[in-house]
This record gives C-alpha cells, sequence and structure tokens, in this order.
C-alpha cells in the first residue's frame, strides 16, 4: 500500500471540461532530470487528485488550513501553476517534514527528546564554561563583579570568549528575562558549591590521615568581627594498586574562618570541638597545636593549647618558629634606642616621598637601570619589610640626595625645606651609615633563615637546625675583628656616597655623686666605643 498513482485514462472535470493526466506525478527539471512528486496522488472515487502528506499530516489546528488539496481539487486552466504554489505553502512543507520524519522513525517522542538532550547539551557546556571562568578569577584573586551585576571581570571574559564560542554568543544573544545562569546569585551558588566541594575533600583526606596538625590564628575582618583561622597539617599516604604504600606527602590545607564571639581559652575550644565533630574529624589523631605565643593560645594552665591536651593527650604545642624569631628580632632592636630611631628614619624617608605625588615623581624621574627599585614601608610587626626598606635606601641613596638637595633648593614650603634639611642630615651622618652596613650584613644572615622556616616543607629537626646556625653566626660577629671589618665596610660606603667617617658625638651625661659613694661616675665619651657598646653589642 501507499499513495494511489492511477496511470488513466481520467475522467473530465464537468465543470472546467478538462482531465487530470499521468504526466502531473513527475517534472523535469532545468538540466532534464526527471523528478516524482510523491505526495501527489488520484482519487477514483472523488475523481479528483490531492496530496497525499497533506491529507495525513497537515495541521487541521492552524489558521491558515486549507482543506483544497486534502478534499481534492479541480483540475483548472494553468493546473501545473496551481501544484507549483501548494509545494510552496507552509502547511504543505510542514506535512512533508512530518511525513519525511515517520518514514525515518522520528516519532513525536523521539523528536521531543532529541530537543531535550540539544537543550541538557547546551546548558551543561554553558555551565561548565561559567564554572571555568569563576574557578579562574577565584585562582587569581579577582572580583567577579563590579557596580553591576552587568559589569565586572566575569562578565567581560565571557563576552570576550563569546567573539571565539559560539555557546557563549548564543547565551549572550538571549533577550532579556530569559535563563542564562548569570545572575549574581547564581554566580554565589557557584562559588558556595565549588567551595562545598573543595572543602569536603580535604575533610576526606584529613580523615584518612593517621595523623595531623592544628593551625589557628585569629585577625579582626573590617567589620570588627574576630575571625579563626583553621589550618590542619596532615600526613597524606599514597598507595599502589595492591594498597601498599609508596609515598608520604605532608599537606597543610586551610579549612575556613569561624566568627569568634568569646577570645577566651575556654571559647576558642569550645568553636574547635564543635569544627571537628561538624565535619567529623578526630581529635585523638592530633599530634600538634600550632598558635602564637599570646597566653590565651600557650598558657600551660589555662590556656587553648591545655584544653586541647584534655581531647587528644599527644598533641604538643609548638610555637611557630618564624613568628618567634620575628618577635625575638623586634624586641632587641625596639629596646637599643639607636636602631629604634635608625628605623624611624628609614620610614621617615618613605613618608616624606610618599605623601606628594610631586616628590614620588622627582624621584622616579630617573629611569636607568640601577634606579628601578623605589622606597618600602616599613611594617612594624614583620621584620623581612625592613630589609626591603633598607635595600631601597641603600640602592638608590645618592638619587634620594640628589632629589633632597633639589627639594631644599626649588621648594617655596618652608616646612618642606626644613624637612629636606632634617632628613639630609640623617642620610649624611656617619651613624647612619654605619647602621646600614651593619643591618645589610644583618639581614644577609636572618632573611634566608626567617624565608626557610615559613617553608611548607619544613619541620621541627629543620627548624632547629636552622636557628642554632642562625645563632652561631651572630655570636660570631660579637668581637672586635668582626666590628673592625664591620668599620672597614662603613668607610668605603661613606667613600663612595661622600659621607664624613666621624660618629656624632653627644653630650656626656653626668650623674650627681652622693657623699657615701667611693667612685667617680664613668660613662663611655669616645664615640666610636659608645657604638660598639651600646649599639653593636647590644644588638
Amino acid at each position: 500500500m501507499g499513495p494511489f498513482k492511477p496511470q488513466g485514462p481520467f475522467p473530465k472535470d464537468s465543470e472546467s471540461n478538462r482531465s487530470f493526466s499521468a504526466y502531473y506525478y513527475s517534472y523535469f527539471n532545468q538540466v532534464g532530470i526527471k523528478i516524482v512528486r510523491p505526495w501527489l496522488c488520484y482519487s477514483n472515487v472523488l475523481n479528483k487528485p490531492y496530496c497525499h502528506f497533506c491529507w495525513l499530516l497537515a495541521d487541521r489546528q492552524n489558521k491558515s488550513y486549507s482543506s483544497a488539496w486534502v478534499n481534492g481539487v479541480s483540475v483548472r486552466s494553468n493546473f501545473t501553476q496551481t501544484i507549483l504554489d501548494h509545494e510552496k505553502s507552509q502547511q504543505h512543507i510542514n506535512a512533508s517534514l512530518s511525513y519525511n520524519n515517520w518514514l525515518q522513525g522520528n516519532t513525536i517522542d523521539t523528536l521531543l527528546q532529541s530537543e531535550i538532550n540539544s537543550k541538557i547539551t547546551f546548558w551543561r557546556d554553558v555551565l561548565h564554561r561559567i564554572i571555568n571562568v569563576i574557578i579562574t578569577l577565584a585562582s587569581c584573586n579577582l572580583s567577579l563583579r563590579g557596580h553591576d551585576s552587568d559589569s565586572g571581570n566575569f562578565m567581560a571574559i565571557l563576552r570576550l570568549l563569546s567573539n571565539y564560542d559560539a555557546t557563549l554568543k548564543e547565551l549572550l544573544l538571549k533577550p532579556k528575562g530569559e535563563i542564562n545562569y548569570l545572575s549574581p546569585t547564581i554566580q554565589n551558588e557557584i562559588i558556595s558549591l565549588l567551595g562545598t566541594t573543595v572543602r569536603n575533600n580535604i575533610i576526606s583526606e584529613i580523615k584518612k590521615a593517621p595523623f595531623l596538625t592544628i593551625i589557628l590564628d585569629t585577625t579582626q575582618d573590617l567589620s570588627k568581627i574576630d575571625q579563626l583561622s583553621v589550618v590542619f597539617r596532615y600526613i597524606s599516604v599514597t598507595e599502589n594498586d595492591d594498597n601498599v604504600p609508596k609515598e608520604i606527602k605532608i599537606c597543610e590545607s586551610f579549612l575556613g574562618f569561624i566568627a569568634v564571639t568569646d577570645c577566651s581559652a575556654a571559647g576558642l575550644k569550645t568553636d574547635i570541638l564543635n569544627l571537628t565533630k561538624e565535619y567529623g574529624i578526630d581529635l585523638t589523631k592530633c599530634r600538634g597545636q600550632g598558635y602564637d605565643g599570646a597566653n590565651v593560645m600557650s598558657g600551660v594552665y589555662g590556656g587553648l593549647q591545655t584544653l586541647i591536651k584534655e581531647h587528644a593527650p599527644n598533641a604538643d604545642y609548638v610555637h611557630c618558629a618564624a613568628h618567634a624569631l620575628n618577635l625575638v628580632l623586634n624586641d632587641a632592636a625596639r629596646h637599643v634606642r639607636e636602631v629604634s630611631t635608625f628605623f624611624d628614619n628609614l620610614e621617615k624617608i618613605y613618608t616624606f616621598f610618599g605623601n606628594s605625588i610631586k616628590r614620588w615623581a622627582m624621584l622616579s624621574d630617573d629611569s636607568s637601570e640601577k634606579y628601578l627599585i623605589t622606597l618600602k614601608k616599613v611594617c612594624p610587626t614583620r621584620w623581612s619589610s625592613r630589609n626591603d626598606a633598607l635595600l631601597a635606601v641603600k640602592k638608590i641613596f645618592l638619587l634620594i640626595m640628589k632629589t633632597l638637595y633639589q627639594l631644599n633648593l626649588i621648594s617655596n614650603k618652608k616646612d618642606e625645606r626644613e624637612e629636606c634639611k632634617n632628613i639630609i642630615n640623617i642620610l649624611e651622618s656617619y651613624d647612619f651609615l654605619v647602621l646600614v652596613t651593619f643591618f645589610s650584613s644583618l639581614f644577609e644572615i636572618i632573611n634566608p633563615v626567617s624565608k626557610a622556616l615559613q617553608h611548607e616543607n619544613n619541620d621541627l629537626q629543620k627548624s632547629s637546625i636552622l636557628l642554632s646556625n642562625l645563632l652561631n653566626k651572630l655570636c660570631q660577629l660579637r668581637n672586635q675583628i668582626s666590628f673592625n671589618s664591620l668599620l672597614n665596610e662603613s668607610k668605603d660606603l661613606a667613600k663612595e656616597w661622600g659621607v664624613t667617617t666621624v660618629f656624632k658625638n653627644r653630650r656626656r651625661k653626668i650623674t650627681k655623686r652622693f657623699f657615701d659613694e667611693l667612685s667617680q661616675d664613668e660613662r663611655i665619651s669616645d664615640p666610636e666605643s659608645y657604638f660598639k657598646v651600646n649599639v653593636y653589642y647590644c644588638c
């Protein structure tokens, strides 16, 4: 069975006195190829030709539906044009497509499922690209949005990629109001899901670890709320296919911040116990605690380290070696007046130039290779920042002096000229130059050790060795030979910088002698000896 195509003879139409012909079943194109019209049929009952496709599959609910070719048409003059007009009609085209899909076994359910799968693939591709953009921005520590949801790095990158990616181009061309997964809410939800996934993977590794160490510290955020940072250091064991351990790796992972309302040792202990309970971490596997030296954290009677030991007896407290070294150096420098003044002067130089765009521009005007370094700020707590500030001043000392003298000549502000003279007097003093030389040599010893103590692969044994070697080197400097070497190096530098090699004379302080004292008040009068005893040996 199939389309009925009788070959004739065909009766004449009563109205037009014309008859159908089998010639209409096919036609010849412009190159002479015969093409069959599969849709054209003839009904012996109606004695009229009709469209087989429209008779079966025409959309009868459509407003533009025509029943002419469904119920049969009369053969009139110019019937060939009538056939051509029907072939171009939308009703016939849709019916032909439906008939072709039916022949290929494509049912409505199959077509719907194919369309659903196509949309699923599209949105999966969209989400894959969006997630990758968010991960890239997060790993580079860049913000996603600007002042509104349509600006910022996130949308800028998507617009850029849409020039080369058809999926993103189609997404961005969607009308406003349609689903596009680009809203700030979706961005935040994706970030939250990514963070949860990463945290769950870290927690899974911590649970498998045979031993772990907990590292805590608190800091205030912008809203003045104390945030407790939680870091776990643990052992990750890699096994081969036979479940035999082949590699042991020490990992250190940050789990997040906890808002702290009770900063006492008991309050912090409660926060830690709640955290380990929430994540299912066995605290009895803890073998170490790493905090700062505050009494709340390190107290041997009521400190956090003692309270944690009640739940993890083997968790020994260890003060961070790099932090301890930083505290020792800061305390040693702060209790020597000349050293404290020296670093205050470094900060004064930075502040003088940094507080004025004009002065900073004058200092940065020399673009030669040796002056590419800029002045650095002295951080009051981080010892390494003092090294950076000192190296910057030492590197561009001559440029600083040149700029100060220039400002002293051209400035029309009295306060600025006075400040210039003050800094010039400081920089041209031999005491300042010797301290520059002294701390340059100290930082060459101390700074590498400080950085090594902060390395992720560091352990207690390495820390002990590093600190012991540092102590030995510092002790070797406390002798007359090292002091003479320092003075010789300082004189060479003074010659290069044009500074007079004479220590500053200080007014001798005389303490009143009481009637029962037998000895005279003795003070060091020689400036060089004063520097050696009260500065060099005190550091």
